[in-house]
């Protein structure tokens, strides 16, 4: 990990999850200086805060997706040639429907 410091113009989607926590705990420690010494924090720091948050948001469903998408395949290969038959009546059935 290289050092970092967030700043208004730091561009989030360059930074790993790694990164981007650690800018979360910087802003943090930023925005409580600020409140501590009874001074409004600059409007980028929450900006940036938000930002940070909903990034690591994404990245993480993203990865949950990712793996949810292998374990689904994973749990494909393992269903009985009648269990695949059922599953592909059952769509067809569906789709027909739906087209009806």
């Amino acid at each position: 990990m290289r050092n970092l410091i967030i700043s208004e113009t730091t561009c989030l989607e360059n930074l790993s999850l790694e990164e981007l926590i650690l800018g979360k705990a910087q802003l943090k420690v930023l925005s409580d200086g600020y409140e501590e010494l009874k001074v409004d924090a600059p409007d980028w720091v929450l900006v940036q805060s938000s930002a940070i948050v909903s990034e690591i948001s994404r990245r993480t469903k993203d990865e949950l997706l990712r793996r949810l998408k292998a374990a689904k395949a994973r749990q494909a290969s393992l269903l009985s040639r009648r269990e695949i038959r059922q599953s592909v009546d059952a769509e067809v059935a569906e789709l027909e429907a739906r087209l009806k």
